[in-house]
């Protein structure tokens, strides 16, 4: 895509969400119109959509058709939920980190503590067979947030107190 097809499709590559409808319909339009040029129909098969800027401007778009198999595994990376725990003082939040750590899935789940304005933010990934832990460890908590922006603000502009996977990291002090 170069920089007029963006502008003539009216495209705001910040605000391209593959899970709003809007922009579904626009990578459609933009397959078809590339397997009209290149003579070959993929329109059956499952794909996968990366978007690359390109130096020059505009960007590259590669559609790849997946096996079966590949198709699974996104899916399943697709299902991964998501809770941000907020807590006031240190000692909720160890609280919440002994409950977590109790979850041997959960110890192998990425979690990081961050600092935003003097409040302890735990984000952690989680898989439906550890929702029960993360309900229980809520009770310790101020405030829960399951909202994708909020964990993208944390990440961009909270302070990382742990690695990658705090829960494993508070467990082996």
């Amino acid at each position: 895509m170069t920089l007029d097809d963006i502008e003539d499709l009216h495209i705001d590559i910040d605000k391209i969400d593959c899970s709003e409808y809007s922009t579904r319909l626009l990578l459609r339009a933009i397959f078809k119109a590339a397997t009209e040029k290149i003579g070959l129909d993929l329109s059956s098969k499952r794909l996968l959509i990366e978007a690359y800027p390109n130096l020059r401007g505009g960007g590259i778009l590669y559609f790849t058709p997946l096996k079966s198999e590949e198709v699974k595994r996104l899916h399943a990376k697709k299902k991964e939920m998501f809770c941000i725990l907020d807590f006031d003082d240190g000692s909720g939040l160890l609280n919440a980190i002994d409950i977590l750590k109790t979850s041997p899935a959960l110890t192998k789940e990425k979690s990081s503590i961050y600092d935003i304005d003097g409040i302890f933010r735990l984000v952690i990934n989680y898989s439906s067979e550890s929702k029960e832990y993360i309900d229980r460890a809520k009770e310790f908590s101020s405030e829960v947030h399951f909202d994708k922006s909020i964990k993208k603000y944390t990440c961009e502009h909270g302070k990382m107190l742990t690695g990658e996977y705090a829960i494993n990291e508070i467990n082996s002090i």
